[in-house]
């Protein structure tokens, strides 16, 4: 049978070899002294279109959002002032999607662009309900900011929205 050195110290079963030093374990399991982690409440995060609009002259004042929040998606018919609510419970960062688009059912050519990245016409951002932060832009907003982004490619809209977390 072959024996384990390190140096001049025999290596058995239920010992590690770190750095060169044969470490022995005792077989006790450590007792934890610390608190196990308080779970984030769930909280109801709520994303409030306020306004919508076509910068292109030739699409009709009402459109047509689709907003998905965590997997679930909403399709509705809204107006420039359309006060349009979603609401999801969620107890850690959930990611969000808002389309906007001319007709129903929507297609990407019936896409308006309401994103400041060329190429891209969708929103696509985080709500942390926890620190009631939205990321995914070039800047950091807090629940309750007013944000509003506006399209640069064909088919240009703008949009401003809210999101609140009432826990």
């Amino acid at each position: 049978m072959a024996r384990l050195m390190v140096g001049r110290t025999p290596v058995f079963a239920g010992m590690a070899v770190v750095g060169g030093l044969a470490l022995g374990w005792s077989g006790a399991l450590a007792q934890s002294t610390t608190q196990p982690a308080t779970p984030i409440r769930k909280a109801d995060v709520t994303l409030t279109i306020l306004e919508v609009r076509s910068l292109d002259a030739k699409t009709p004042a009402d459109l047509f959002a689709r907003v998905t929040i965590a997997g679930d998606t909403t399709l509705s018919r809204i107006a420039q002032k359309p006060n349009l609510r979603v609401t999801m419970p969620a107890s850690e960062p959930i990611p969000v999607r808002i389309e906007l688009f001319e007709r129903r059912p929507p297609t990407y050519a019936d896409q308006i662009d309401i994103n400041q990245i060329v190429g891209k016409r969708d929103l696509d951002f985080v709500v942390d309900p926890a620190t009631c932060t939205v990321t995914g832009f070039s800047q950091i907003y807090k629940c309750t900011d007013i944000v509003t982004r506006i399209g640069v490619d064909s088919k240009p809209g703008t949009i401003s929205f809210r999101i609140d977390v009432v826990r």
